[in-house]
């Protein structure tokens, strides 16, 4: 693993709770840092994960068939909230939904436990649909989610009935959850069922033959879905700014 940092000033209460931080995290994942960059300029973090898989068995965008299930590990949408909450000055770090979006912590033992598993697999940064969209697109596939299996805390739920937003949680983005695909024939898996009933991981819909991802509404309705953040498109990143401050639409 390699740290390349930009710092404006040398502030040491700063760079020690962040190493401490940092380094936490690398030894519960037996990771090392082996190298780097320090440079002057304005904050900017980067670090890159540098690791082996046995041939043929990493988890691709581009494996996904059609009949295959989609599931989701966690729930959806709280990153989102509490990206609101700190945008409103709220600082208290026993909020779970402050807590997802500013402590996510990476699905590393579920990535092990589906490695054999799925046939395609993204991690969920953009946003549930933009994500999701990337494994289509690159499988040739197309998708339907049912939005009444789309798992959600209290919370999220509660804010998407107040301002009647039903599918800001598939864009609202820095979930990092994993959405991935499995065979029909691996709903009896043993360990599925177990994740399934103790709410690790949510079975939200199927890929199937049709173009785009489409949400299948409890009115019926079905949606297509691609919104979610994109990077370098200033109109998009705009237009999900509004997003998250605007109490009307979708």
């Amino acid at each position: 693993m390699t740290l390349a940092i930009t710092l404006p000033n040398s502030d040491g209460a700063w760079l020690s709770s962040f190493s401490k931080g940092f380094l936490s995290l690398a030894k519960q994942y037996s990771m090392q840092l082996i190298g780097g960059d320090t440079t002057r300029g304005g904050l900017a973090i980067s670090v890159t994960v540098m690791g082996l898989l046995p041939k043929g068995q990493s988890l691709k965008r581009s494996g996904a068939k059609v009949g295959d299930d989609i599931y989701v590990s966690g729930t959806i949408g709280n990153a989102g909230l509490g990206l609101i909450k700190a945008q409103k000055g709220i600082d208290d770090m026993s909020d779970d939904d402050l807590a997802q979006y500013l402590q996510p912590m990476p699905k590393i033992n579920l990535g092990e436990q589906i490695l054999s598993r799925a046939t395609a697999c993204i991690d969920i940064s953009d946003g549930l649909s933009a994500d999701l969209n990337h494994i289509l697109t690159a499988s040739g596939v197309g998708a339907v989610i049912e939005h009444n299996k789309l798992p959600m805390t209290e919370t999220v739920k509660g804010y998407i009935a107040k301002h009647r937003r039903q599918l800001w949680p598939y864009s609202s983005g820095d979930d990092y959850q994993l959405c991935f695909t499995l065979p029909r024939e691996k709903r009896s898996d043993e360990d599925m069922l177990r994740w399934q009933q103790s709410g690790v991981i949510s079975r939200i819909g199927v890929i199937d033959v049709a173009e785009g991802l489409r949400i299948a509404m409890p009115d019926g309705s079905a949606v297509t879905h691609n919104q979610g953040y994109q990077h370098f498109n200033e109109a998009v990143s705009n237009s999900m700014s509004v997003e998250l401050t605007d109490n009307n639409g979708e």
